[in-house]
């Protein structure tokens, strides 16, 4: 295995930084490839925000929760 590889590999985050997490709720790091992690505070998990997988699947729900809504009051 290449020395580039290794090192890579052994890069660890600190996802417990405040700068990673916004409102002190949401849990946003553009080079964290996890798409779930660990809860900050207790236990549970939160969505990176910073992947664009978990911004699309976000934004998917919203729109289908109002479309939802207004087809239920429109019929």
């Amino acid at each position: 295995m290449s020395d580039k590889k290794l090192k890579k590999r052994k890069e660890v985050i600190n996802r417990q930084l405040p700068e990673y997490w916004k409102l002190q709720v949401f849990y946003c790091n553009k080079k964290d490839k996890s798409i779930v992690v660990p809860a900050r505070h207790g236990f549970g998990f939160a969505l990176n925000y910073g992947r664009r997988v978990v911004q699309i699947g976000v934004g998917v729900f919203c729109v289908v929760a109002i479309a939802a809504v207004v087809l239920l009051f429109v019929l």
